[in-house]
């Protein structure tokens, strides 16, 4: 996808000024800007960029459920072994280079036996609307005024930011005519 969003023309010819494709609205023209950025390499001569390491990190915690101590200790190995010293010393750099591309997950919660999420219009109830059973684990009387804590949680990721960046790029936008 990156390659496809930053595709340069293969020739030097003058653009053509009766070309009919309009120019990228702002956010498309921001991610690209933001693609430029990222594609940097992770030091002098790596094949990798920090975005791609980034990535990799992520999946692993996601893969296998590793804490982010774990990470932010593989992390501290690529920059004893690397001639790298400045980037991707927190979990929090990683997650923070990623979520630049706007492809943030929403926290839904939901009931328990999956009858019902806690969106929109039912989004401020604290009960199951079907069998009136709690939404939120029970408190213990003394502690602190913590946020409730809710049974179930699920992520979404929202449909148009990822079908904006699959259409971003040249080749996938091509095969899905």
């Amino acid at each position: 996808m990156v390659c496809g969003a930053l595709r340069q023309p293969e020739t030097s010819e003058a653009p053509n000024l009766n070309n009919t494709e309009a120019p990228p609205n702002e956010d498309t023209q921001r991610f690209y800007n933001l693609l430029l950025d990222v594609i940097e390499p992770l030091y002098e001569g790596a094949s990798d960029s920090k975005l791609s390491i980034s990535v990799r990190l992520l999946a692993c915690k996601s893969n296998w459920n590793d804490p982010d101590q774990c990470l932010e200790y593989i992390a501290k190995m690529f920059l004893d072994v690397t001639p790298i010293k400045d980037r991707l010393r927190k979990i929090y750099d990683v997650k923070r280079l990623v979520s630049k591309l706007g492809l943030e997950a929403k926290r839904i919660d939901y009931y328990v036996d999956a009858c019902m999420l806690y969106y929109n219009n039912d989004g401020a109830l604290t009960k199951c609307k079907f069998y009136n059973k709690p939404r939120y684990h029970v408190k213990i009387v003394g502690t602190s005024n913590r946020k409730p804590v809710p049974l179930k949680v699920m992520f979404y990721l929202p449909i148009i930011p990822r079908l904006q960046r699959i259409f971003a790029s040249m080749q996938i936008a091509s095969q899905m005519e």
